[in-house]
Parts: C-alpha cells; structure tokens; sequence
C-alpha cells in the first residue's frame, strides 16, 4: 500500500498548527463537500480528489491542474487495487444508469464495476498479496473484494458506523477496522480472524501511523472530542470540537 487513503494527518496537522496559518493562502478550490487523496498519476505525490456538485474531481498536484473523474457520489475510497504503485478510485453510485460500486484503472481511465451500491468503502491489502483489496458495507454486512481473485468474503454480519483499514498490530498486514454501535471500536487480524476491541464507539474513524512506530494508531471522533489511541496503548486528545469542515473528509 503506497499512501495513505485519507488526509488525516493533514486535519490533524491544521488542528495543531491553525493559530499560524493563513488559511485564505491555502485555498485549492471552490468548497467541496467530500476530499480524499492518492497517487492517481504515480509521480510521488498524492493528488486532492474532491465532490463538488457537477462531479468527483482530481488536482494532480505536480501539475496543478484540475480534471473530471466522474459524476457526484457521496461514497470513496482510494487503492492500490493491481499493485503497480499507482491508486485508483474507488467510489459507489446509487443512482444513473448503472448503479453500483465501481473502481477506476488510473491507468487506463476506465471503470470497473465490482458489485452492487455500498454503504461505506475502505481499502488495504488484507492478504499480504500487494495489491489493496475492496473493503465495504452493504445491508448484510461488511465485506471484503480481494483484488487478485476477484472472490468476496464476508468479515462481519453487524453493520458499523464507520469503517477504515491500517495494520493496528504491526504485523504488516492491513486489518479492518469498525466502530459497531452500542459495542465498540474494533479492528480485525488479518491473519487469525480475531475481533479485538480498541476502545468504545466512535461515530468516525481513521488508522494511521501518527508517531513513526511502524504500527498505524487509531483516530476516531467520541462524544467529547477527537482522540488518537496509539497501539502502545496511550491516548490523546487533539480537540474537544470539530470544525465545520470535518464532516468533508471521505471514509
């Protein structure tokens, strides 16, 4: 998995350092209501895919140009799905001509449908295989697509609020994280199968590696604030209230 799917250390970087930034100066574009990022361009660096309300856009950030990916959806997920170092876009369409859940080959252009609509998406190489498998939830379940044999597998008949994929034990391999309501956080091993509970429900979450241990820490929103648990076992808080702009950033 080359890069991150989402730009949680980027929020977490404007919540740290916002009394000192010019935000007027970091305009990228007009607002969007749902961002992302990903190497779509494999040329190192991540480029901003953003909802707008005539369509899913990409800035190919080495470029500074924009470009139309395809028509609005309020669901995505980024992935290496062939292992070739290049992520592609992942989204689900509910509606149009041919709903369903779909990637595009960043390669290629074209698209690629994978299954029906999803409720939520995620993506990680859960397999170990070098390719980034299709996370999702449906009505009866969290699933998973593994990218080389195109076979599906049921990981949890209960529905999450929110889902996300990181290596929580350092093992390297991605595991599945969710945050089942009136249960808990979970994530779960991807090499045993094993459910093990991180903390209490969160209503968001995110898996990244916040201090360089090589293990991703959890990042999830609670009723009193943002929190990040690191896999050591420590926790802390980054703010007790979400800025407006929080409900914009894709899982």
């Amino acid at each position: 998995m080359k890069t991150k799917k989402f730009i949680t250390g980027l929020l977490i970087s404007l919540f740290i350092f916002s009394p000192f930034l010019n935000f007027e100066s970091m305009a990228l574009h007009s607002p969007a209501t749902l961002l992302a990022m990903g190497d779509i361009d494999d040329d190192g660096r991540d480029d901003l895919i953003g909802l707008r309300d005539d369509g899913l856009w990409v800035k190919y950030s080495r470029t500074n140009t924009w470009a139309k990916l395809a028509s609005p959806t309020t669901i995505i997920s980024l992935g290496d799905i062939d292992g070739i170092g290049r992520d592609y876009l992942i989204g689900s369409w509910g509606s149009g001509s041919a709903p369903g859940t779909y990637y595009r080959n960043s390669v290629t252009g074209a698209w690629v449908r994978v299954g029906t609509p999803a409720l939520k998406l995620a993506s990680g190489d859960l397999d170990g295989d070098g390719r980034d498998d299709i996370l999702g939830q449906w009505s009866d379940g969290i699933w998973v697509r593994y990218s080389a044999s195109g076979v599906w597998k049921k990981l949890s008949s209960t529905l999450a609020t929110s889902i996300a994929a990181g290596d929580m034990d350092g093992d390297g391999r991605v595991d599945l994280l969710a945050s089942f309501p009136n249960d808990g956080t979970y994530f779960r091993n991807s090499l045993t199968g094993e459910w093990v509970k991180m903390a209490s429900p969160a209503s968001f979450i995110f898996a990244e590696d916040q201090n360089g241990d090589g293990i991703d820490d959890l990042i999830g929103h609670w009723p009193d604030g943002l929190w990040v648990k690191y896999m050591g076992g420590a926790w802390s808080k980054i703010t007790g209230t979400l800025p407006a702009w929080w409900g914009n950033v894709s899982n």
